[in-house]
């Protein structure tokens, strides 16, 4: 676990995890530099299983290389500083690795919460290997593979070279899923693993900016890790590892990312997602009717067309011989 000003539901992750059906485990906690008061409520706790590391802010990809880095065990599973794991989460999924011959991913699926814990329904994902990789690829129908319900294979993750930190806004995991995704192997499990909170309180954020869209945008660093993963298709992995080349490419992408409107529609995507979520929590009901005029409003040729065709629209991406590298 990763943590960054995590102190509003810290505790209840936490705790959760602590009170799994299986005992025997090691939780390695990185606090990467929190201000609040995270540092204190990590530190409250004597349970001996429980590794806490404090450091100055890195990022989340460099935070989780640590945690990758200190864990002992061949199996390391995740887990958000603000979701809560089911009781049997460990257990579940440590069977099912086992039955399925010790996949290197290992997903589940989930319950959707609000802050303040309303159910909000959940979501079955792609179980077979097959089908997880077409959707990661292909990036239609959601996530295929949701981060903080993985157990990964330590050594398998490692031997990718783990989380890029040059993916320190976004996309940390799908860059990962598909870089591994070319020899590894994916599994779900038909098992509801954890909670996880949706913030639907950016809702209204999220439209706005969406006019003025930049390169820490969620949306963008998907596109950019389906660049990265093309490239190595090609056999022009290397371009990424040149630091002036990458930005080369950055600045190659861009107007084409622009052009194709996918930033637009993701945000869509998302954004609906949160609405249906707002109309299911009390209280809430009226905050997502006005941000669902808002985004008819503000985007309609767009939401029209989602709503219809229902996927994100194809970016045009590079090839190596489109990157001309300046010496």
């Amino acid at each position: 676990m990763s943590v960054y000003n995590g102190e509003g539901y810290l505790r209840e992750a936490v705790d959760s995890i602590l009170a799994q059906t299986m005992p025997d485990f090691e939780f390695v906690a990185v606090n990467d530099g929190s201000t609040d008061c995270s540092t204190e409520i990590l530190d409250s706790y004597s349970d001996p299983r429980l590794r806490v590391v404090h450091q100055e802010n890195v990022g989340l990809a460099a935070a989780l290389n640590r945690g990758l880095k200190m864990a002992r065990a061949e199996i390391v599973a995740r887990m958000d500083a603000d979701d809560i794991a089911l009781p049997d989460r460990l257990e579940a999924q440590l069977a099912e690795y086992e039955r399925l011959g010790k996949p290197d991913v290992l997903g589940g699926h989930v319950e959707y919460i609000s802050e303040n814990g309303h159910s909000l329904g959940s979501r079955q994902q792609p179980v077979e290997h097959a089908d997880i990789v077409e959707r990661l690829v292909k990036r239609r129908g959601g996530t295929p593979i949701i981060h903080p319900t993985v157990f990964l294979k330590r050594a398998s993750v490692l031997r990718h070279g783990g989380y890029d930190p040059s993916f320190r806004y976004n996309s940390q995991d799908y860059d990962l899923w598909l870089r591994m995704s070319r020899d590894c192997r994916f599994a779900n499990i038909r098992h509801i693993v954890l909670k996880l909170r949706l913030n639907t309180n950016s809702t209204q954020s999220r439209i706005t900016k969406t006019s003025f869209p930049s390169r820490t945008s969620n949306s963008w660093w998907i596109c950019v890790a389906q660049q990265r993963y093309f490239l190595e298709k090609e056999g022009a992995g290397n371009l990424w590892d040149d630091p002036e080349t990458r930005e080369r490419i950055f600045d190659l992408l861009w107007p084409r990312f622009m052009e194709s409107g996918f930033h637009k529609v993701s945000m869509i995507n998302r954004t609906l997602a949160l609405i249906r979520a707002d109309m299911k929590t009390p209280g809430c009901r009226t905050c997502g009717i006005r941000n669902g005029i808002g985004l008819c409003f503000s985007h309609p040729i767009a939401t029209g067309h989602y709503l219809i065709v229902r996927r994100l629209p194809e970016v045009a991406f590079l090839k190596a011989s489109d990157i001309v590298i300046k010496r």
